[in-house]
């Protein structure tokens, strides 16, 4: 009985002095068949406790997701029994978001604009995303081990003119060209052009976004006083369609499955893309400074200056595209 109370009595001691708990919908460690939508909830039970102030779909929640992705550094987080699903939920968001796809605008009550994905999109289970991801890779290895000697790019490529522009933009925005919440290949986008790559457009009218990767552009009309449209190829502003374009019109590509032998193997100009664990890839940088073994990079979404790969977490692979 005394041993019994004993016992009572430290459980709660331990609750009174606060032993941390995590208020997870999910509190389980079973396999569970989740949905993008269910990663979402969990994600944003997660937020609301630790980061309010963000909000879903803002430029601080895609900063967010690409900190996530990259760095890993989200520590109670990692405690989460679906961990892995929530990062791979990231980088489908991330994936949706910077190709047009399955999004919808919404302004809250200050103004700003936010993204969400769809409910048609939640739908999707998270052991579907991950096959998709695969079967990616499949088409991506047969462009790899394509004979592409035959296709010559449409023109020369000053790296010294591309890190330039990289490193004068990676903290602002070009007017020149739209802005997107995920915003990390048609920065790097602009950066391949300014480094003197030639933009290829279809014939007669243009959509806000064409999804394809036969073409590569960036458009800017007049609407209005002092406001501009902007007209794009998904191809200059999404990840994978922006590999795809490239490697179709012979650019270089190299994989590598370390941080020291990505340091090791490119360049200063060479746009880097960012893969986590069985998702999509998620993210583009371009190299900018730096010595072989050491490299930084610049970017957006979130804006990045002469940063340090080194910091980048290792639980990503790499593919560079050499111009």
């Amino acid at each position: 009985m005394k041993r019994k109370l004993r016992l009572i009595l430290m459980l709660g001691l331990c609750l009174s002095i606060g032993i941390p708990s995590f208020a997870f919908a999910v509190a389980s460690n079973e396999s569970v068949e989740m949905t993008v939508g269910d990663a979402e909830n969990e994600l944003t039970v997660y937020l609301q406790k630790y980061h309010p102030e963000i909000q879903i779909g803002s430029e601080q929640y895609v900063d967010f997701l690409v900190d996530l992705l990259m760095f890993e550094d989200e520590k109670m987080l990692e405690k989460h029994p679906q961990y892995e699903e929530i990062k791979i939920y990231a980088s489908e968001y991330l994936d949706q978001i910077s190709s047009g796809g399955m999004v919808e605008s919404k302004t809250v009550g200050n103004g700003d604009e936010i993204k969400i994905l769809l409910d048609k999109e939640k739908q999707k289970k998270i052991e579907t995303v991950k096959l998709e991801a695969v079967q990616q890779e499949r088409l991506d290895a047969i462009l790899e081990n394509e004979n592409s000697s035959q296709l010559v790019p449409y023109s020369a490529y000053s790296n010294n003119k591309a890190v330039a522009y990289a490193k004068k933009w990676a903290k602002d925005w070009n007017r020149a060209y739209g802005r997107h919440t995920a915003d990390c290949t048609n920065f790097v986008s602009q950066c391949v052009f300014a480094g003197g790559k030639t933009m290829k457009k279809p014939s007669g009218t243009l959509p806000l976004i064409k999804k394809t990767t036969n073409y590569w552009y960036s458009v800017r009309f007049p609407n209005g006083r002092e406001s501009f449209t902007y007209r794009e190829s998904s191809s200059f502003i999404n990840v994978g369609d922006f590999y795809t374009y490239w490697k179709q019109h012979g650019v270089k590509t190299v994989q590598y499955s370390t941080k020291k032998k990505l340091q090791n193997g490119v360049v200063l100009g060479n746009v880097v893309q960012l893969k986590n664990g069985k998702g999509k890839w998620f993210h583009s940088i371009i190299i900018t400074g730096g010595e072989k073994g050491a490299r930084t990079y610049c970017g957006h979404s979130k804006p990045s200056l002469d940063q340090p790969i080194s910091k980048i977490s290792t639980a990503v692979a790499y593919r560079a595209l050499k111009f």
